[in-house]
């Protein structure tokens, strides 16, 4: 199951940081917080460098310290919610996505992401609840129907899987994650391997060097137990630098075949 996610995109500056200023930027903050600790921006600024540079911890001291000055910045919550991500700590990114919703329940992003960490903790329906919102703020978001079909295809509610990932591909006929899980659920699950193959051959015309779709019709192949295709598949993900196409090859047909680097 392939699930979409998304970015920390909260910060009315950061898209405008090269990567070369990060360090500067962060001085500049850490500057005006010691003129003054009250600034909540200063905080929440400074949380976002500490993100950009990996230092998880750092960044939640710093949103936590800017939702202490301002309890009502939605945005706030929302960023800490993704650094908590970041860290696993699925319970506390979904308490800081609800404190946003709120705060403001016509934001948009926040159920899709608190979706997306109630699949992360198998709760398929309270995930569907979340991106059921989401539809009805984006309902040209193709990311949220391929996680909903995921998420009624955690439940065996395989019929609404299919709308849904129908919808996605609707909306974009050339996203190939949509195409991966609905060839998974017809071939692994439904036994609709015709429709699955077609899928995945979909899939490699629109991207021929994704190492990923050789490898799913790969193992679709050797479940039908069509070892040469499933051996052709491989190789050809390993050939496009994917190491478990190597893995495969070795773990069933005792084939040596190194990934490409």
């Amino acid at each position: 199951m392939y699930t979409a996610r998304c970015k920390i995109l909260y910060c009315p500056w950061e898209k405008n940081i090269e990567k070369g200023y990060l360090e500067l930027a962060l001085k500049d903050f850490t500057s005006a917080i010691k003129v003054d600790s009250t600034n909540e921006e200063s905080y929440f600024n400074r949380s976002i460098c500490y993100y950009k540079q990996g230092k998880f911890d750092l960044a939640i001291e710093d949103m936590t310290t800017a939702i202490k000055i301002n309890s009502t910045d939605d945005l706030a919550y929302i960023n800490r919610g993704l650094m908590y991500h970041e860290q696993g700590e699925l319970d506390l990114e979904i308490s800081d996505y609800t404190s946003a919703i709120n705060i403001n329940p016509k934001l948009q992003e926040v159920y899709y992401n608190r979706g997306n960490a109630y699949l992360d903790l198998d709760k398929p329906d309270s995930a569907i609840n979340d991106y059921s919102s989401e539809i009805k703020n984006s309902p040209k978001d193709i990311r949220v129907f391929t996680n909903r079909g995921n998420a009624y295809k955690k439940l065996g509610k395989f019929e609404l899987a299919i709308s849904d990932y129908n919808t996605a591909i609707q909306i974009n006929p050339t996203e190939i994650v949509t195409y991966l899980n609905r060839a998974s659920l017809y071939g692994q699950i439904l036994n609709k391997n015709e429709l699955a193959f077609r899928d995945y051959n979909t899939a490699i015309k629109i991207d021929s060097h994704n190492p990923i779709i050789y490898l799913n019709r790969g193992a679709l192949y050797k479940k039908l137990e069509k070892k040469e295709l499933a051996i052709s598949d491989y190789k050809k993900a390993a050939d496009l630098g994917e190491k478990d196409g190597s893995r495969y090859l070795k773990q069933y047909f005792k084939i040596n075949y190194p990934a490409k680097k």
